[in-house]
């Protein structure tokens, strides 16, 4: 009986070590959050100077950046049931009525209304250079694309398992490192100008990432709630419970 390939044959990522996720073909991506703001809320001057600033930022890179806006619809009934069991420790009825009906408040809300979260993400990548022999002619070698190798979240192939063909090494990993650490702390800095604060991702949060963009109906309630880092088998499970395959 031929197996199903499983939904990491598609993706290029061999390994997720100290927040950073190494690629095949050399290329290493840290991802950071961002915070958001309201635009339509500044004044004339306050714009102008938030779109001076993302201008500085862009002409800055030397580099591709994906920039990923992930929106959901939030499920707030633990949030809800975090608040009945607040309710019973209030210490006077006052207290107890105005968090009655906060719940009250909250419960209509989601009857009435859809709430979606929005989260904002920037991949940062670097690419390994490569190294020829002595005996060997240079080539000028080719600046990567705008694309090329960078759609990392939320994409997977859906036609050929992808071949791991580079074992990365300790040296190349640190060399990546420093730099895309480097690179974060230029963007943090240009974000900052912006009035967005930044921060990066650990090992946790990329794998519960991409648990939740590969299974997004299952990644909240299922796999990584008990087992973090058996997401190798929870992800293929859930992609055949659902019937993704």
């Amino acid at each position: 009986m031929k197996l199903l390939p499983k939904s990491q044959d598609f993706l290029e990522i061999i390994d997720i070590k100290d927040g950073v996720l190494v690629l095949s073909g050399g290329k290493f991506r840290v991802v950071i959050e961002a915070t958001a703001i309201n635009f339509d809320l500044l004044s004339e001057d306050e714009q102008n100077a938030t779109i001076f600033a993302y201008s500085n930022l862009v002409n800055s890179l030397n580099y591709p950046i994906q920039i990923l806006v992930r929106t959901r619809q939030v499920d707030i009934t633990n949030y809800l049931s975090y608040l009945k069991k607040y309710l019973r420790d209030q210490p006077t009825a006052a207290l107890r009525e105005q968090l009655q009906d906060y719940i009250d408040f909250c419960q209509q809300l989601v009857l009435e209304n859809i709430v979606l979260q929005k989260r904002f993400f920037v991949v940062i990548p670097y690419w390994q250079s490569s190294t020829t022999g002595p005996s060997t002619p240079q080539k000028k070698a080719k600046s990567p694309g705008l694309l090329d190798g960078l759609p990392l979240i939320g994409k997977k192939s859906t036609t050929q398992p992808l071949v791991d063909d580079t074992i990365y090494s300790e040296e190349a990993f640190k060399k990546a490192k420093q730099s895309l650490n480097q690179r974060y702390e230029e963007v943090r800095w240009q974000f900052k100008r912006l009035g967005i604060q930044v921060r990066l991702l650990g090992t946790e949060e990329l794998i519960r990432l991409y648990y939740e963009i590969l299974n997004p109906e299952t990644g909240q309630n299922r796999g990584l709630k008990d087992d973090l880092y058996g997401y190798t088998v929870p992800i293929v499970n859930s992609a055949l419970d659902i019937g993704e395959y």
